[in-house]
């Protein structure tokens, strides 16, 4: 301070004159010149209209323009204005206007097309919604379309695996079924045929195989229908020779084997060793019958 007062004394100058004489020495000096090529290269960002003004005003404060403040603040503003259409509305104004004026009409114009794009975004967000909407009514159509084939092909499905009350087999007009002038072995009832009667009468006649765990021997499915036509026909009996031992046996043209008594295996054939076997009686009734098991025999009549 001493040397700032220098030849003068400190204490002999007034505060005010202190503080003038600290500013002078460490206060940045900056070129008056630099200062205005930095408001001569200003632009507009992303500020908005009263933002880029207030930029510009502060920035020509610094530049000492004197009288031409306001002509030089005015071109700055307008021509620093970003591309757009707000530098479009200011292009069409008259030189002589004064930069309140030139704000004001820029102010109005970005006030409009704030409010235009905000239109714009409600239209498209509307035009997203609506194709959303029907991208899920299709979607929702295209699924009901899928289950409602889906009924459709079951209630077919079950439509198809219905059973004939003739022949109690499937996928054929039950109204043309062959059958239906057969006379029942079961019940001897004329309009179907055993496999489809409905009493529980058991009979030998019908075969099928079941798999058994416990019997490690390939299995046989062996299918029997005794099919009778409109008149009964009393069944035939013949006397063949099995193992040289003369048997009264009755012809079925549709069995798959011979079946024997267990009582008369006992009386004629019991020096023969039963075999195991995997096959397995069922009556299209339901019940099951498991053989005591299976012999070779030769026959001739």
């Amino acid at each position: 301070m001493k040397n700032l007062c220098y030849p003068e004394k400190p204490f002999n100058k007034t505060y005010a004159a202190l503080c003038t004489l600290l500013e002078d020495q460490f206060k940045q000096k900056v070129s008056l010149f630099r200062k205005r090529i930095i408001f001569d290269n200003l632009r507009q960002g992303e500020e908005t209209i009263n933002e880029w003004y207030v930029k510009v005003r502060r920035a020509a404060a610094e530049c000492e323009f004197g009288t031409l403040l306001d002509e030089r603040i005015k071109d700055k503003f307008v021509v620093g204005l970003k591309p757009g259409a707000v530098l479009n509305r200011m292009c069409e104004e008259k030189p002589t206007k004064s930069i309140a004026e030139l704000v004001e009409v820029a102010l109005a114009k970005e006030a409009a097309l704030r409010e235009s794009r905000s239109v714009e975004v409600h239209q498209v967000r509307k035009a997203k919604e609506d194709s959303t909407s029907k991208r899920w009514q299709v979607q929702d159509r295209k699924k009901f379309d899928k289950s409602r084939c889906t009924v459709e092909e079951k209630k077919s499905e079950e439509v198809s695996e219905a059973r004939c009350f003739h022949c109690n087999k499937t996928k054929h007009d039950f109204k043309l079924c062959k059958f239906k002038q057969y006379v029942c072995a079961k019940c001897k009832t004329k309009g179907h045929i055993a496999a489809a009667c409905k009493r529980k009468v058991k009979d030998n006649h019908f075969i099928d195989e079941e798999d058994d765990d416990d019997v490690n021997v390939e299995t046989l499915k062996v299918d029997i229908f005794n099919m009778k036509p409109n008149r009964y026909v009393k069944p035939l009996y013949v006397q063949i020779l099995v193992n040289k031992t003369p048997i009264v046996m009755e012809v079925d043209t549709g069995a798959g084997l011979s079946c024997l008594p267990y009582e008369m295996y006992c009386k004629y054939f019991s020096n023969i060793k039963v075999e195991q076997t995997a096959v397995r009686l069922r009556y299209y009734d339901g019940p099951i019958v498991k053989p005591r098991g299976q012999i070779k025999l030769s026959k001739r009549r």
